[in-house]
């Protein structure tokens, strides 16, 4: 990626932030909107799994060289 399109897609996540509220207090309630809607699975949130599929834990149990192996382990379960 270039130094440009860096800024550029930047710029563009700005605005689009922007767009979603005038104030911090606002973004802080979609936010917490967001947060609520995905702990209990409804609307855009509904079809994702409560449980880790066995599929997904295999490929972060054999990732253990790869880099980043630290923040998976950190990453809260499904459930």
């Amino acid at each position: 990626m270039s130094e440009q399109n860096l800024i550029t897609d930047v710029r563009t996540a700005k605005i689009w932030l922007d767009a979603q509220a005038s104030t911090l207090d606002e973004l802080g309630m979609r936010l917490q909107a967001v947060e609520d809607a995905y702990r209990a699975r409804t609307g855009e949130f509904a079809s994702v799994p409560t449980v880790r599929p066995a599929a997904i834990q295999a490929l972060i149990d054999n990732a253990s060289d790869e880099p980043g192996r630290d923040l998976l382990e950190d990453l809260r379960p499904a459930s």
